[in-house]
């Protein structure tokens, strides 16, 4: 597994680093990938949408050009709560096709709360038109999945949604602690994580991994891909 941090945020949403600052922070703290992942879609805050999409992508791409001593990686963090967010199916696919990964954000297993909450379905359906790695961000299995814990992970595994493992107030890995039976599904069903601190201060660390990379470890949890 190499050093990651696939959930982080710049000005080109809520955060406090620039780009640029956030990237030199990741070498500083001896990262081998950084990903960017600005919110997408969040009317409540400062964020991205298709207007302003291509100039982010065109903007991280060189940004990627010009720093070879780490691999940048192009994110979006996507807000689908009502009526704050989009709906997951109708996002505008030929734009977000053109970054690397995306994160999805107030996700259920069903239609509970469905006044705030989209169901896993709606990603499911919006990765039929997805080409790139897809994953859920702040996903409590035992809170947003509560009853249906199992059916929810296989859903997951079987359709290659992977999970963002975020960092909590004390900075102990995981935020919402799996259940030896959770962990029992998320190996089971093959479902892979990646590891993500949701940086947004200029305070906050982007190399506060070492707990997330031994927990993963530690559990046979399985890791996406591309940071493998």
């Amino acid at each position: 597994m190499r050093r990651h941090n696939l959930h982080t945020h710049t000005t080109y949403s809520d955060g406090r680093n620039t780009p640029e600052e956030l990237v030199q922070k990741a070498i500083l703290e001896r990262l081998d990938i950084i990903g960017i992942s600005d919110h997408g879609f969040y009317n409540q805050t400062r964020h991205l949408d298709e207007k302003t999409l291509p100039d982010y992508i065109y903007f991280l791409r060189k940004l990627k050009d010009r720093t070879p001593r780490i691999k940048v990686m192009i994110g979006l963090e996507i807000n689908t709560a009502r009526p704050t967010g989009i709906d997951p199916e109708r996002l505008p696919f030929e734009i977000v096709n053109q970054m690397d990964y995306v994160l999805f954000e107030h996700i259920k297993f069903d239609d509970t709360l469905k006044a705030v909450y989209r169901n896993i379905e709606s990603v499911v359906n919006a990765k039929k038109h997805l080409r790139i790695p897809v994953g859920l961000a702040h996903t409590d299995i035992q809170g947003e999945f509560f009853g249906n814990e199992e059916d929810a992970v296989r859903i997951l595994g079987g359709n290659e949604i992977f999970m963002d493992m975020p960092l909590n107030l004390k900075g102990d890995y995981v935020r919402f602690g799996y259940t030896q039976k959770i962990l029992e599904y998320l190996r089971k069903y093959k479902v892979k994580f990646a590891i993500g601190t949701d940086v947004h201060s200029r305070k906050d660390s982007v190399g506060n991994i070492d707990a997330a990379m031994k927990y993963l470890t530690e559990n046979g949890l399985e890791v996406l891909e591309m940071v493998s």
